[in-house]
């Protein structure tokens, strides 16, 4: 199961110029958060995430809007039973992460390790 994740920005109150919507990332069962990175808006990072989130709010697929405490405990409080096997961490090109997560091989669209429990991708995907 997995929950795809946006931000979007309020619009003026002068103009009404706004409701730019951005894939946050993507929240995947046993996987390490993976976080959207957007290096042309200077979003490399959780932390610049967190800036930008003063501008707007983040919504769940689901429309459910989210806090940003809420949200981070999404990306940053993750953990899966018990660990991948192998075999199922060759099949799924995923290496061992922290708390028997799995995490992207760096290559393709992961760009790195962005933290404890989230990595920082680039380009399409959710």
């Amino acid at each position: 199961m997995s929950t795809n994740f946006y931000f979007v920005k309020k619009p003026c109150p002068h103009c009404g110029v706004g409701g730019t919507k951005l894939h946050i990332g993507k929240s995947s069962a046993g996987w390490c958060f993976a976080l959207h990175v957007y290096p042309e808006y200077q979003i490399r990072t959780l932390q610049d995430w967190q800036r930008v989130f003063q501008e707007g709010e983040i919504q769940a697929e689901s429309g459910e809007v989210m806090d940003v405490e809420r949200f981070l405990e999404v990306v940053k409080e993750r953990f899966h039973p018990k660990p991948h096997s192998k075999e199922w961490l060759i099949q799924n090109q995923a290496v061992p992460g922290p708390n028997n997560l799995a995490r992207c091989k760096i290559a393709g669209n992961c760009i790195g390790h962005g933290g404890e429990t989230w990595d920082l991708l680039i380009g399409d995907f959710s």
